[in-house]
């Protein structure tokens, strides 16, 4: 069956000839597709490191000295501020609902545009991460954990002077295993600041669209972070409610109000992370690009189905004549798929070689997902199936149909 329908292919090459070029310009466009489609959704349905689920984002601010209500003389400093982030914890935590509270650097707070980065050395490895600074309870917080222990023991660790944390970073050969316990170098300061590696976290995404990047959190040090903070809480399921940010806000806002420092805001980091996408546009962004995939795939559908509808149909007379010379009409239906699905295989080989180039050339996405066998057969697999599934919707109906036909009715085509 197999040599009898490449036969019919080879001795109609002349009209095969112009499908197949179709399909093999379609299947290199189609492979590309599919390759970026893979990608996109494997960055996207990653784990993102962290849960934000029942958390709120605690936000203080300084009166400038413009401002009418301004208080000359107030305390100021890194004491007076390491006063105030303890006070402002402790009205967090004894809050009614609250499970935990914490506070960090604003760039260790998920969903947030600010960034610090530093190089540090582990070992023999250099490597550039952003770092900062996060007060015990953070872990707890974003149910952050690591593969040898609970959130609960990263936020006992982090309390051992000059002990930090990381993530997994990739390009780091050296096993998280054995990272524990090396001494981490902080480079380009004035001073020679070494730390001791006490946890590793799995990966940490900015957001659902970006791939991890490395952290290191170290404690809180209000005299090497001198900047503002960033509090969170997390509220007990059962007492969360579209409520809850504003009634905190309210019941807390007079007995927050210390010096020239006050609450400013209360919002769920969900809501952090809805204005972040829509701030920077990455969001608008993916689904343009998203709908131009898909209007590309329902062309390519379009326009597959419609040659091979029109060379099935075309063909009513030939199968008229072949069920007039005694063949079975399941026989002539199993030919006229056949066809189709191996003109689709024929065209398709040769493409091949040229998508396995433009990979090795790196014209795909590299930097989200790298280059791996896995993902190369993939994707050609699935552009395959795909094209297999589209010729079978073309050539299905009609051929089904000119196998209903009376022999008599079908040659008149003929």
């Amino acid at each position: 069956m197999l040599q009898h329908i490449f036969t019919l292919i080879w001795n109609q090459r002349r009209q095969n000839a112009w499908i197949a070029a179709e399909l093999f310009l379609v299947s290199i466009l189609l492979w590309y597709l599919v390759d970026w489609l893979y990608v996109m959704g494997n960055v996207y349905y990653r784990p993102m490191g962290f849960d934000i689920d029942h958390v709120y984002e605690v936000r203080m601010a300084e009166l400038s000295q413009n401002s009418p209500a301004y208080q000359e003389g107030a305390p100021e400093g890194a004491e007076a501020r390491a006063d105030y982030c303890e006070q402002v914890l402790e009205r967090l935590r004894s809050y009614p609902g609250v499970e935990v509270a914490a506070a960090m650097t604003s760039n260790l707070c998920p969903y947030n545009s600010s960034g610090m980065s530093m190089a540090f050395r582990a070992d023999t490895c250099l490597f550039v991460s952003s770092y900062g600074a996060v007060t015990p309870g953070y872990f707890s917080l974003f149910r952050i954990v690591s593969n040898a222990c609970s959130a609960a023991s990263l936020d006992e660790a982090l309390r051992e002077p000059n002990a930090a944390i990381l993530t997994t970073n990739p390009e780091m050969p050296i096993p998280d295993g054995e990272l524990l316990g090396q001494t981490l170098y902080q480079l380009g300061a004035k001073d020679s600041v070494r730390y001791r590696i006490v946890g590793v976290t799995p990966e940490i995404r900015r957001t659902a669209y970006d791939i991890p990047y490395p952290q290191v959190y170290l404690p809180f040090d209000w005299e090497k972070f001198r900047i503002d903070l960033v509090f969170c809480v997390r509220v007990r399921p059962e007492v969360d409610s579209p409520e809850f940010a504003g009634r905190l806000f309210r019941e807390l806002k007079e007995s927050l109000r210390v010096g020239n420092r006050y609450l400013s805001r209360v919002v769920p980091l969900a809501e952090s992370r809805d204005q972040m996408l829509k701030a920077n546009g990455t969001g608008n962004q993916v689904r343009t690009q998203l709908a131009l995939a898909g209007f590309l795939l329902v062309n390519i559908f379009l326009g597959i189905i419609g040659t091979f509808w029109f060379r099935t149909a075309y063909r009513r007379g030939e199968m008229g004549l072949r069920m007039a010379m005694g063949s079975s009409r399941r026989s002539l239906y199993q030919l006229q798929i056949g066809e189709a699905l191996g003109l689709v295989l024929i065209a398709f080989l040769p493409t091949l070689p040229i998508t396995f180039n433009i990979t090795i050339a790196e014209l795909i996405e590299v930097h989200a997902m790298p280059i791996s066998r896995f993902r190369f057969f993939l994707c050609e697999g699935i552009t395959l199936l795909l094209l297999w599934g589209m010729a079978f919707a073309g050539a299905w109906y009609p051929a089904r149909q000119s196998t209903r036909l009376a022999p008599a009715e079908a040659l008149r085509y003929e």
